[in-house]
This record gives structure tokens, sequence and C-alpha cells, in this order.
């Protein structure tokens, strides 16, 4: 994901034709203005950061608050703490990877309720629940476990279960290829007390929608597989001890496809600019089901959406200009169970060659008269 140098060369003038050949290649837009030989390039990575809810965003020194923070930033890589009242605070890790422009996005939820200790731990004790804001936040799921009679040996505290999203992007995509087994992590639980053990198992049970068609598991922070029993959209996971666990859909990639879409566009030359659009991040069709759109996040970052590219040159009265650009959409189709699913990525961006015409001189035509006027 190189961002190659672009350069600007005049080819031809020709017969009154003027002809400007622009040549360039990059694979991340960006809308931050820099002209350099006539044509705009990026100074700085431009970061763009989106919140469910309105927020704190803090990058370094930077603050920002919305739900929507733009930073222009010299690092390559850092972290971006996200902040809201009454919500889990996220540091949102982010890598440009060679690129110049990247989009994140996070949601920020609530802690789930909390029940003090000796209410959970009596005999016959109601269950702890994510609770209903917390829920609503991670598009209807719930979570739930009961200790009520069951000796805790380990470390002391009161409970909750709170479900939340990561927020990582594993950026691997490339390496998808036909068979490719790949794993990721859709949910996390952060089971309290941490580090709380018990006479016997605890079995949290978490009703994820949509989940019933695909291959999900429960995994520890070391990688170690927790027991678990799949049925309906329901995930009975038992655990012997608490910590910070990750639900996990398993699947592999069954093709990749590659084509190119080209966008041709035309405009007056006598403004010195022209501007395209061109989509940017993943489709699916299975956007509704709660898993596989995070599990295609995961990989590709975020949803389809459009972007505008904007180039200058020096500007010709009356003429006209063009562009030719070429775009790489692949499609990757997966399986996860009996569930097959497609994402249609937009991907690299090559730019054409620029044709800036102006219209050929208009050469007067001198016409003569020999003899006198006839006399009437």
């Amino acid at each position: 994901m190189k961002n190659l140098i672009r350069n600007l060369a005049f080819c031809a003038l020709v017969a009154g034709t003027f002809t400007a050949c622009h040549k360039g290649e990059y694979e991340d837009p960006s809308t931050t203005p820099v002209t350099v030989n006539g044509v705009i390039y990026t100074s700085q990575n431009k970061l763009v950061v989106r919140s469910n809810t309105a927020a704190t965003f803090t990058l370094g020194t930077e603050t920002k608050t919305g739900t929507e923070a733009t930073f222009e930033t010299n690092l390559a890589k850092g972290t971006v703490n996200v902040t809201a009242t009454g919500k889990r605070a996220v540091a949102l890790n982010f890598d440009f990877n060679g690129g110049s422009y990247l989009e994140k996005s996070v949601t920020l939820v609530s802690e789930g309720t909390s029940v003090p200790a000796a209410t959970a731990e009596a005999a016959g004790a109601a269950d702890v629940e994510n609770g209903a804001t917390n829920a609503a936040e991670n598009d209807g799921v719930t979570a739930s476990f009961n200790v009520g009679g069951n000796t805790n040996t380990g470390t002391t505290g009161d409970y909750s279960v709170t479900v939340f999203a990561p927020t990582d992007v594993d950026q691997d995509a490339d390496d998808l290829s036909n068979g490719t087994a790949i794993e990721e992590r859709v949910l996390s639980l952060d089971c309290q007390p941490d580090g709380a053990q018990f006479d016997s198992p605890i079995t949290v049970k978490v009703n994820i929608p949509g989940s019933s068609v695909l291959n999900v598991g429960c995994f520890d922070e070391k990688g170690v597989e927790a027991t678990s029993a799949q049925a309906g959209n329901q995930l009975s996971v038992t655990l012997n001890h608490f910590s910070l666990w990750d639900i996990i859909i398993k699947g592999h990639c069954l093709s990749v496809t590659t084509e190119k879409k080209e966008i041709k566009v035309e405009g007056d030359a006598s403004k010195g600019s022209l501007t395209y659009k061109f989509d940017y991040g993943f489709e699916t069709e299975d956007a509704s089901n709660v898993l596989i759109n995070k599990y295609l996040t995961k990989l590709f970052g975020v949803a389809k959406k459009a972007v505008e590219k904007n180039i200058t040159f020096t500007a010709v009265e009356g003429g006209t200009a063009s562009l030719t650009v070429s775009q790489e959409v692949t499609t990757y189709t997966f399986k996860s169970s009996n569930k097959t699913f497609k994402a249609v990525v937009y991907g690299k961006v090559t730019e054409g060659n620029l044709s800036v015409e102006a219209p050929a001189a208009v050469v007067p035509t001198i016409r003569t008269h020999s003899g006198g006027s006839s006399a009437l």
C-alpha cells in the first residue's frame, strides 16, 4: 500500500492543441490539498475517526470533540484515545501502512450492570447481565452468567459482564487467497472480577443475533479456546476463570477475484481543475448480520463510501479537460459453517493520462480585390 510519486509532464504542443500527460498510482484517497507542479498531493497523513456518540478524541496534544474528528498528522502510526461520559474509554490504534488516508470507527459502550459480590454469590441468586443499555449499544447482543452458591477462590469484587467490539483492523486482507483460513475477533466479553476462580466452572450465555449460521468460538487473551456449545443464536461458554474473552468467527476464504473499473470524467479546462469520484471501503449484501459485518470490518476497515479527488493544471481558456481513472475492485467470498458471504472491496486507484486541449488558433482569411467599381 505504497503511494507512488505522481509526475506532471508537458507532452505536446502541436497545431494549437495543448496536451498535458499525467500518470499516477495510489491506494489511499486524500483531500488535503497541496499543489506541486500543478498536481495536488498530500503533505500530511489524514486520519478520520468516527464514534457512535459524542466523544472526545485525543491524539498527542491535539483534542477534538463531536461524533467525528479529523487529524492531519505526520505520524505513520499511533493511538487515538476516545472517551465519553459514562462510556468505556477506547485506545484506538492506527497504522497508515504506507498510505496517506485512513478512516476508523469506534463504538463506545456503557459498562455492564454491576452486582455486589454478596448479592451475586448468594444461593439462588439472579443472573448477572450486561444490561439493556450495553446490549443496545452492541446491536442486541446479551450476555449473562450465574455464580449463585459457587465459591470464588480468586480475586474478590463486584460482578459484571461488559460486551464490546474490538477496534483493531488486521490489515492482512492482501494476504487472503483461495482456501485461506481466517479467524476474527468480533466481540469481547469482560467478565469481572478479573482473576476470579470458582469451585465449579461458570457458564456464560451469549445471545448474538444472526450467529446461528456461523461457526463461532471463544478464546482467552492467550489464544486458548474455551469449551463452548452453540444452539441457535446462543453460545454457551464454560469458563474456569474470569478475564477478557473474545468471541471469534471461524471461517475461510473460498475465492478472490479482481477486476478493473474505469471512471471517465470531462470538464471545462478554463477552471484549471478536474474532480472525479470513486468508492472507498467495502460493501456486503449481509451487512444486516451483526457478526458478518463485524468480521468484514476487522478485515477491510470501513464500509463503502464515496470520495472525491481533485487534480489541478494550467487553465486553458475555451478548452476541455478529460481524465480516465481505473480502480481495482476485488470480490472476496468467505464461508463459515454453512454460510457463504461476500465482500466487495474498492481498492487501488490509478490515474491515466490527463488531457487538456485548447481549440486550434483560427487563421483569418485575407481576401484581395482588383479592378474598379462599375459605374451605372
